[in-house]
């Protein structure tokens, strides 16, 4: 407990800091994404002198305002941690008609921004601007390599700002003064409007599909981290279902609307220079953008007083009596169906994983069969077992004597070179056991290695030589083969069947005995003319033909003990096969199989037969939950046991069924709402022109007529 504290400790104390430096960053670089630059944005933090210059413009000027009764947004006071950012831009400007004169609106590439009447004159055709991003509007604090600190007088800074009459040629003025054009006022925009060009489903499909595949892991994960993964996992899914069911509206991202009252144009100060803008429609001195499926309709309100609701970058979203993005978002609503279709694809795929994992599959299994119903069987004969009704989630409880049995693996290079039995299976019946494994090929094998190491490494006296001679070999290293015939006759004995290593070792016998082929040699062997032979080897001779024999003895016995574990692991016919569906041992007891990878060929057989007895006749006594039952080919009736769950366990399965339903209803319900929205996404600008041609055509007022 205390090193799963520490690691979600670490994990919380990670993303936080992560999360902060994130914030940080985006904050400290958040104008190059505003406003865009000319030149390389650079950014420092402002000295106590110009944040005192920049309260001291702000305060007059909201003083101003309130006695000259201007209607305009100032920006807020800045903090501590705000930074002035030098960015290489234009700067377009334009006049609109107020009630005590022209009120100056200022623009970067269509961002507005608050520029202080007493910078204004040292606008020009491309500018370095200094801009401090406030909660509000930017304010530009410094123009051209002057700031607010040369006008800290209240002198400076109380200059008209709703007129300008001294202007430098080189700026560019969006101005007309005889526009027949009317501020009505500003609203907020409403949440139709605001949906059509922001997307509110981003952080719920993020919570969604980050909490679907943390749960997924968690299915993975070892006990200590199962639970707070799981926990994590419904922290993430229960937020963002709750954010996808009920959206929250925050006011502060809803942006300001101007309304107007003129008679637009078909002509613009941009609309012959910038083709960009097809409608090239201007109201006064402003260039409109509209939405571009409104051109076939534009015409209809040119040339007479019209109302009209616009953002602060001139893109409209209300003109006349008809055209209307709230209107449209009402009646034929703007439906995404990204965030849907991802989760749905999430989901699908959680579905795959959790339904190709067994220990997930079961639990789903035997919930569904413990709905119906389930029952305990009690047995001790096999008899009576093989004729029982079983279903799947029954529990089980059997005891006698069987065979150990593992499922054979079928997989070629996974296949060892015994592992007969492991007692994961038990096979149960009345007929005779299995007699205990014999071989004569293993026992020529045997015979051929035993013979070898005699004359290799013989022990004392046991030389057929004199001793004079004996100890002449000694002191030269060298190997003696006294019985040379002997080693032919057994290999021939053992080489039945010719394979390579049995080749290779008779080729290797035939140069030691001076033959031209294995049938003279084999010939005089037989005749006992190589009975007096003696074959002296030097150590390098004789080491490769003790590898040559032990290669070739390998080969020949673990052939018969896969032969012979095949045998055993093949039941005869009828009776019935308990499996353990988790592969762990059904006998808690078993025999206990002592081979390692240093044991040679030979010492697996004899383990084999030494075991075979013990696993032929094994008493057993298992308990568990059915989960499959099935007869093969052979009438022998194959079920399958799992373990009664620990308390682990069962939270797991509980934990995998309800991941299920949750996966499975997130699939459904996003796949359904995904086909749903693409249709009415194809559909929707179709709808939308009929509706505009219906309302042009035959003058419906707008709450008369239907989609």
């Amino acid at each position: 407990m205390t090193i799963t504290l520490i690691i979600a400790a670490a994990l919380v104390i990670g993303c936080l800091i992560m999360v902060s430096v994130i914030s940080h960053r985006r904050r400290q670089r958040r104008a190059g994404y505003v406003l865009p630059s000319l030149a390389s944005l650079t950014h420092h933090r402002p000295g106590a002198g110009e944040i005192q210059a920049i309260e001291h413009h702000l305060t007059c000027a909201a003083r101003q305002a309130v006695s000259n009764d201007l209607h305009f947004t100032l920006p807020a006071f800045p903090k501590k941690s705000d930074h002035v950012y030098r960015l290489c831009n234009r700067i377009t400007r334009y006049a609109i008609p107020e009630k005590n004169g022209q009120q100056w609106h200022y623009y970067i590439e269509g961002n507005e921004v608050y520029l202080p009447a007493v910078l204004d004159e040292f606008i020009q055709a491309t500018n370095v601007i200094d801009v401090m991003f406030t909660d509000g509007i930017p304010m530009i604090v410094g123009l051209n390599g002057h700031d607010l600190r040369e006008f800290t007088d209240d002198h400076a800074l109380a200059r008209p700002m709703t007129k300008n009459n001294n202007v430098p040629v080189q700026a560019a003025i969006l101005t007309n003064s005889n526009a027949d054009i009317e501020f009505l006022g500003t609203r907020r925009e409403s949440r139709q409007e605001y949906n059509l060009q922001h997307s509110h489903g981003f952080i719920s499909g993020t919570l969604i599909v980050c909490g679907v595949l943390t749960a997924l892991t968690a299915v993975f994960m070892p006990p200590f981290l199962f639970y707070w993964m799981m926990a994590a996992g419904a922290g993430l899914l229960l937020p963002g279902i709750i954010l996808s069911l009920i959206p929250i509206s925050n006011r502060r991202r809803l942006r300001d609307i101007q309304c107007y009252r003129g008679i637009p144009k078909r002509w613009g100060l941009f609309g012959d220079f910038d083709h960009s803008q097809k409608h090239s429609i201007s109201l006064g001195g402003i260039d409109l953008i509209y939405p571009r499926h409104w051109e076939p309709w534009l015409h209809q309100d040119l040339g007479s007083v019209t109302q009209i609701e616009m953002y602060e970058d001139q893109q409209v979203v209300r003109q006349g009596k008809y055209l209307s993005l709230r209107e449209e978002s009402t009646r034929f609503p703007y439906r995404r169906y990204g965030k849907n279709l991802l989760i749905a694809l999430t989901s699908a795929f959680a579905l795959l994983v959790l339904a190709c994992n067994q220990p997930v599959n079961l639990p789903v299994k035997l919930a569904l069969n413990w709905l119906t119903g389930t029952e305990t069987k009690v047995t001790t004969n096999f008899s009576e077992l093989q004729n029982m009704p079983l279903y799947v989630g029954d529990f089980l409880e059997a005891k006698g004597v069987g065979m150990c049995y593992m499922p054979p693996n079928l997989s070629a290079q996974d296949k060892p070179n015994f592992r007969a039995f492991d007692c994961s299976g038990i096979y149960w019946n009345n007929t005779s056991p299995l007699p205990v494994p014999e071989s004569e090929q293993v026992d020529r094998a045997a015979a051929l290695l035993a013979e070898l190491n005699n004359q290799l490494h013989p022990d004392a006296g046991a030389r057929k030589v004199n001793d004079s001679l004996r100890n002449v070999i000694t002191r030269s290293g060298m190997s003696l083969l006294d019985d040379f015939s002997s080693l032919v006759l057994k290999t021939q004995a053992l080489c039945e069947f010719e394979n390579s290593d049995c080749v290779r070792l008779k080729n290797a016998l035939v140069n030691l005995g001076n033959s031209p082929n294995w049938e003279n040699l084999l010939a005089r062997a037989k005749a006992g003319k190589l009975e007096q032979s003696n074959v002296l080897l030097r150590p390098a001779s004789a080491e490769a033909l003790e590898k040559l024999v032990i290669a070739t003895t390998s080969t020949a016995i673990n052939k018969e003990v896969e032969n012979a574990a095949m045998r055993l692991n093949s039941p005869p016919p009828g009776g019935v096969l308990l499996i353990s569906d988790e592969g762990k041992s059904l006998v808690e007891n078993a025999p206990v199989n002592e081979q390692t990878e240093e044991m040679t060929p030979l010492a697996h057989w004899q383990s084999l037969q030494k075991l075979s007895n013990m696993l032929l006749h094994t008493p057993f006594e298992v308990q568990g939950i059915v989960t499959d039952v099935s007869v093969d080919a052979n009438g022998t009736r194959h079920i399958l046991l799992h373990f009664q769950p620990d308390n682990v366990m069962l939270a797991r399965f509980i934990g995998s069924c309800i991941l299920l339903v949750v996966f499975s209803l997130l699939a459904i319900i996003n796949g359904i709402y995904t086909f749903i929205r693409w249709r009415q996404r194809r559909r929707r600008m179709t709808d939308i022109r009929r509706y505009y041609d219906n309302c042009f055509r035959h003058d419906y007022p707008s709450s008369e007529v239907q989609p």
